[in-house]
């Protein structure tokens, strides 16, 4: 069976993480609007019946390669492009037919077709904003089909391929359900954050809204008007828009009580018709959750120079594989094995931190660790360098291909760069939003590759900063030792390649 009702429904697995907590919400007596569910069944079933499960395998390949955006973002394209235009499933087809008769809201009013992906807003993983959601969708079968299509081709765009590949998900965990709704005509829309998500945590709660459709606010197309409210008294703090709570005081217990029924903190997406409350969407709050075990040391050390404001999601989107993807190209390029995940800076409450623990544990990989001197003081040179051996000569090759690699990529893309630059028309010619989009993606592409090469490049002259201080330690007798800073004066910006003193 391809549609079900709420009370059909047993688990996420059925139609999905939203769809889920939709359903769980309806039980425990909160409103939702009219609502039936395409189930992840069917999305499954559409991919065997045309033949898409090669191109997923080839994409997946791809994935499994590290190979870039611009190698696969053209089958990723072809698979999304299958999805909106094949033939609908015939028995999904009767099957709407038969609920449009049986619900005249389905075939009466405009809905609203939202995405549940399995994984969508679990959780482990959030995937807030990466899948589509269509308002206004004409009831009748041919849009609606169309609009269930277009919803599960979200499930192939390029975020949504980026965040699996990060996360080292495959795609054959994915699935999609999709939710069918009555389009609300709201008086007031909006969401809460049951927790405050960037300043002061479990004190407060935060109610935003807008007049009308809350797509204006998820969209930024409208500033919202914001209510803070004092956990502790469950009262609006001073300043705060009274308005809305003028109208309806309930709504912060309201909000409270989907939090217990939840046992969690949540991101709740509501609306109000004719005086009575609807829950449109809740979601968990996952990234109020601790960036790391407490085995690991955090530090705003410099980067809270670098970064001292707090950050909101869509600069973390683009700073996060900028600064992380930074060191990744590093410690690929320098030969060693390295977690796709790895996150030498990571937020909390929205503040950037750096990975003390994490960054030296790489950097051990290019230290020589001798033996410890023995109670009497002293040691047999040739022993320790005997047992020092391997771990020079695996050492020295990391340095050395790096110094071969890196000046090859930067000469390269010098090149590059220039090519670029004299190709370009002196007239920008006219493009389509796609290709603008893409041009934007190529760009930061290109972005986060040079990030790479300079974030190298400093760490290599770190390595060689320390090299030649503990040769000049070891070659000079010690009253007279000149060490690599002093060596070093007059080269300008020496004292900024040294992390590791940081």
């Amino acid at each position: 069976k391809y549609l079900l009702q709420l009370s059909e429904v047993t688990g996420p697995e059925e139609v999905g993480s939203k769809g889920w907590f939709l359903v769980r919400a309806s039980r425990a007596g909160f409103t939702i609007p009219e609502t039936v569910f395409v189930s992840v069944q069917a999305f499954h079933a559409f991919i065997r019946r045309r033949r898409l499960d090669e191109f997923i395998a080839e994409l997946q390949h791809k994935l499994n390669e590290n190979e870039s955006q611009q190698s696969w973002e053209p089958l990723a394209a072809r698979i999304r492009k299958a999805f909106e235009e094949a033939e609908p499933l015939e028995e999904l087809v009767d099957e709407l037919e038969q609920y449009r008769s049986q619900f005249s809201w389905l075939s009466n009013h405009p809905l609203a077709v939202r995405s549940s992906g399995v994984k969508e807003d679990s959780v482990d993983h959030s995937f807030a904003g990466q899948f589509e959601t269509l308002l206004n969708v004409e009831p009748t079968s041919r849009a609606i089909l169309a609009a269930i299509q277009r919803v599960w081709a979200s499930e192939w765009n390029w975020q949504n391929i980026v965040y699996h590949q990060k996360k080292e998900l495959p795609l054959s965990n994915i699935g999609m359900g999709v939710i069918l709704q009555r389009m609300i005509s709201p008086s007031y829309s909006g969401v809460v954050f049951t927790m405050n998500p960037t300043g002061t945590g479990e004190k407060e709660m935060i109610i935003e809204y807008v007049e009308g459709l809350g797509e204006q606010l998820v969209s930024g197309q409208k500033t919202p008007e914001r209510v803070v409210i004092d956990r502790t008294k469950w009262q609006p703090r001073a300043g705060s828009e009274q308005a809305l709570l003028n109208h309806y005081p309930e709504l912060p217990q309201y909000f409270r009580d989907i939090e217990k029924e939840f046992d969690m903190f949540v991101d709740v997406e509501w609306a109000i018709e004719n005086n009575r409350l609807f829950i449109l969407q809740i979601r968990p709050i996952t990234k109020l959750q601790p960036v790391s075990s407490p085995n690991y040391l955090w530090t705003d050390e410099n980067v809270g120079e670098v970064i001292p404001d707090v950050v909101t999601p869509f600069s973390w989107s683009i700073l996060n594989p900028i600064v992380n993807g930074a060191f990744l190209y590093f410690i690929r390029k320098s030969g060693l094995p390295v977690d796709a995940d790895l996150q030498l800076f990571g937020l909390y409450k929205n503040k950037v931190y750096f990975n003390s623990t994490l960054f030296n544990k790489v950097l051990q990989n290019f230290y020589l660790q001798p033996e410890k001197d023995g109670q009497d003081g002293t040691r047999n040179k040739l022993s320790v360098l005997v047992k020092l051996l391997p771990r020079l000569m695996w050492v020295g090759y990391r340095i050395l291909r790096l110094t071969r690699i890196l000046p090859q990529e930067i000469y390269r893309t010098e090149r590059e760069y220039h090519q670029n630059k004299t190709r370009r028309p002196s007239v920008a010619p006219q493009t389509s939003p796609q290709e603008s989009l893409q041009a934007m993606k190529n760009v930061l592409e290109y972005q986060h590759f040079v990030m790479g090469l300079h974030v190298s490049c400093t760490i290599m002259g770190e390595f060689f900063y320390q090299i030649l201080d503990k040769l000049a330690h070891s070659w000079m007798e010690a009253e007279r030792v000149i060490g690599a800073e002093a060596m070093l004066q007059g080269i300008g910006e020496a004292e900024s390649i040294r992390s590791g003193l940081a």
